[in-house]
């Protein structure tokens, strides 16, 4: 905490920072064929050769990217009463930057969205939150969510510079969601109980 509160270095601009978190997704899949806007966004974009989990369950996972720790740590950060949030969006703040949430995925889950935002996610300036619960699924509320940023940024011009967007998306989290009638590249299917 001392050692964020030290920190100043005023900024000429403010470019917004997209970040997605999407649950499950492998790298040897981005292909034309299989994710051809992903495809062509990494082409176009700085991209790397191999892609890393730093872990296999989404707390984990979560943790690790919003506190560049090591996943062995979520459990002391816990332990131990953290509610200040990520260290690196309380830099983003310190700097001006908005923080805006949209997510399908429950950030409630082991009370991550305290660990990354905070004590009653403090941090975030904007949370539009799109769950799933039955008959809705996954793949809709990544819609919903996308859609929404996309209307912010259409319809509100003062969210052109100095906001990190910050999304969640959960379809691609087993047993998978996608619009069943555009069909899959992919067969069989498992059955959900398969999980069991």
């Amino acid at each position: 905490e001392l050692a964020l509160a030290g920190i100043e270095a005023p900024l000429k601009k403010k470019p917004n920072v997209y970040l997605f978190v999407i649950e499950s997704l492998r790298g040897d899949f981005i292909t034309s064929d299989v994710a051809p806007h992903l495809s062509e966004f990494r082409n176009e974009a700085i991209s790397y050769d191999m892609s890393v989990s730093n872990a296999n369950g989404t707390n984990k996972a979560w943790f690790s990217i919003f506190h560049s720790q090591f996943s062995l740590f979520w459990n002391e950060y816990k332990k131990n009463g953290w509610s200040i949030g990520s260290p690196a969006l309380q830099v983003l703040k310190k700097w001006g930057y908005q923080i805006r949430v949209y997510t399908s995925s429950q950030l409630e889950y082991y009370e991550m969205d305290e660990l990354m935002f905070g004590s009653e996610i403090h941090l975030v300036d904007s949370f539009q939150p799109f769950y799933h619960t039955p008959p809705k699924q996954a793949w809709q509320s990544d819609a919903e969510a996308i859609k929404a940023a996309q209307d912010d940024l259409l319809h509100k011009p003062e969210l052109q510079e100095g906001q990190v967007f910050i999304f969640f998306l959960d379809s691609t989290h087993f047993d998978y969601s996608w619009p069943k009638h555009l069909g899959t590249l992919f067969a069989p299917v498992a059955k959900p109980t398969a999980y069991f």
